[in-house]
């Protein structure tokens, strides 16, 4: 898993760096999934959001998804932040 999630983050890395962009937010919940590949973590409500920069990728999601998300992301790229 963290493999593909890792040529993810790196092919946007590259079109931010090529766009001149400094980030990149997704909100939407597949989007989100895909990104960061915590795939069965959210329901259908929109309740994160992944940030990914040239250095840094981070999930952003709410207290009732805060052991799911940590879990999924163990040492992976992927840092998870509660707001």
């Amino acid at each position: 898993m963290f493999m593909d999630v890792a040529s993810r983050l790196a092919g946007l890395r590259l079109k931010l760096q090529e766009a001149d962009y400094g980030a990149f937010v997704a909100r939407s919940v597949s989007n989100v999934t895909y990104l960061s590949g915590f795939d069965g973590v959210w329901d259908t409500e929109p309740s994160s959001l992944i940030l990914i920069t040239a250095a840094d990728a981070i999930v952003v999601t709410d207290s009732r998804f805060r052991d799911a998300s940590c879990d999924a992301a163990g040492d992976g790229p992927i840092s998870v932040r509660i707001a």
